[in-house]
């Protein structure tokens, strides 16, 4: 019963999603049309291309929206989901909807479609979006908060860790939660739960499950194990009972503690996996980040052709050498490619760097002069501007880089890494970073690491636009020079 309720609750949310993304759809054509012309007619002179032929799109949007609001999960359980979260992820999902509809409308040449009206698309959908889901967990919560719409719930377990589970139920009364008791697993029941009784132990649960009492505020709803990993492993009959019998079994994985590594679950082809990852695994972001690094890096390469030509001619009459540097460099976990960039330096730079060794002004593996007497002076200038990384692009485009990532260090350095610090080859490398936007010369090694580490744990493509939107006044003015 209680599944084919959720399902019926999931299936309308939908239904209203839709609903309130058609609503945006064409609101968003009257404004456009029809209300911004009249109120500001010296920026928007006339209205738009007749109605059908946004219509011709509505059903990609139905599409698109449709895929990504199921494949964000967006109708499952949001009990112990906090607002934030969710109002989060629903922005994104508008907005990975709103570039995949510019971009479709690009690649087929749509002119006829209003920039403008894409902008105020997106504006009233998420609007209407976040405000329906800040509505429903208001209306939830009044429902609970009232003793309706709860689930009752065993714990399996009476030690420290069924009474972290308690205090956090009883801090989120609006999660709709109701502990039913305790099925003891040998320790003793502390003062401070004895609030709640003690069932009895599995062979109770048992019984509870398979013949129930009667009572409907005794039926189980879900069962929480709260044991250690061999006590866990003498629970296996229990969890075979509660998959026959539908009920929802959930398990307290602290068994193996950890600092930054985020808990996710997975399925291998049937086998259910713990995953423990300290990295972004949001499939549908990063295929975002992946097509805007190649969408962004073909317009750059074609904008700064030009300005490539130019630097070549000058590096060539400027100084003996080749016009491109190559060198190794170490990307997503451990792995080598060639990264290219103009060459800023005279011909045999690399074997004079003893030289110049006790100049070194980085603490740490990383080796910079800032004053480098081995830079030419085309070079310079190119490294005041960060001219030189314009090759990167390249290397974006192959998929060895991205556009925003930790920087890419070559493997002498890594193999002077700390264990703590190889961590920020888990992402893969980019042109810019937080590091870099900070002045690179102007923030230690130390410092630096903890930017790149701060990146990977904070990483989504919010955080990409707004690195991306910094590094253009610090291109310009000189400051994230290398």
């Amino acid at each position: 019963m209680l599944k084919q309720q959720a399902k019926l609750v999931a299936r309308l949310v939908y239904l209203a999603d839709i609903v309130l993304t058609t609503v945006a759809f064409f609101a968003a054509f009257w404004i456009r049309d029809e209300l911004l012309p009249f109120l500001a007619p010296d920026r928007f002179p006339t209205g738009l291309y007749p109605l059908n032929e946004y219509i011709k799109i509505f059903p990609l949007v139905v599409v698109i929206w449709s895929v990504l609001l199921f494949r964000h999960r967006s109708y499952r359980s949001h009990r112990t989901v906090s607002i934030n979260t969710e109002a989060i992820q629903t922005l994104e999902i508008v907005a990975i909807g709103t570039v995949a509809l510019a971009t479709t409308a690009w690649l087929f040449r749509m002119s006829e479609l209003s920039r403008t009206w894409f902008a105020i698309f997106f504006l009233l959908d998420a609007v209407l979006l976040i405000s329906e889901r800040l509505l429903l967990r208001l209306l939830a919560r009044w429902v609970r908060e009232r003793g309706m719409n709860y689930r009752t719930i065993v714990i399996v377990g009476t030690g420290r860790r069924a009474r972290e589970i308690v205090q956090l139920i009883e801090e989120h009364k609006y999660w709709g939660y109701r502990i039913l008791g305790f099925i003891t697993d040998g320790h003793h029941l502390p003062a401070e739960m004895s609030r709640y009784p003690v069932l009895g132990d599995l062979a109770r649960l048992r019984k509870l499950l398979e013949e129930g009492t009667g009572d409907p505020e005794m039926a189980i709803d879900e069962v929480i194990f709260a044991v250690t990993r061999r006590k866990l492993e003498a629970s296996r009959s229990i969890f075979r009972l509660c998959e026959e019998l539908g009920v929802r079994t959930r398990v307290a994985m602290s068994f193996f503690p950890t600092r930054n590594a985020r808990v996710e679950f997975e399925e291998l082809n049937g086998v259910p996996l713990i995953s423990f990852t300290t990295t972004p695994s949001n499939v549908a972001q990063l295929a975002l980040k992946r097509s805007l690094d190649v969408a962004i890096s073909v317009g750059l390469i074609a904008l700064s052709a030009p300005l490539v030509l130019f630097a070549a001619l000058a590096i060539k009459l400027s100084s003996p050498g080749a016009v491109f540097f190559k060198q190794e460099r170490m990307g997503l976990n451990g792995r080598i490619f060639t990264l290219y960039k103009f060459r800023t330096m005279i011909e045999d730079a690399h074997r004079r760097r003893t030289e110049i060794q006790h100049l070194n002004e980085m603490n740490g593996p990383v080796f910079k002069v800032k004053a480098d007497p081995r830079v030419t002076g085309v070079g310079r200038l190119l490294r005041k501007f960060s001219l030189d990384e314009l090759p990167q692009l390249w290397n974006v485009l192959r998929g060895d880089m991205s556009l925003v990532g930790p920087r890419p260090p070559i493997p002498e350095e890594v193999i002077l890494y700390e264990r703590w610090q190889k961590r920020r080859l888990s992402m893969k490398p980019g042109l810019t970073c937080l590091w870099q936007i900070s002045g690179r010369n102007n923030v230690d090694f130390n410092r630096g690491l903890e930017l790149d580490l701060q990146y990977i744990d904070n990483w989504s493509p919010s955080l990409d636009f707004k690195i991306m939107l910094r590094t253009i006044p610090a291109v310009l003015l000189g400051r994230g020079a290398s």
